[in-house]
């Protein structure tokens, strides 16, 4: 599951990233 940091962004940790194995595309003002 995705968390959120202060501001409120998506944040995908390590883990996440290793256990889809996938890069995700992080864009600002978007999910």
């Amino acid at each position: 599951m995705t968390k959120k940091n202060k501001q409120g962004k998506a944040i995908i940790t390590e883990y996440e990233l290793c256990e889809y194995d996938f890069i995700p595309i992080i864009t600002e003002g978007k999910k």
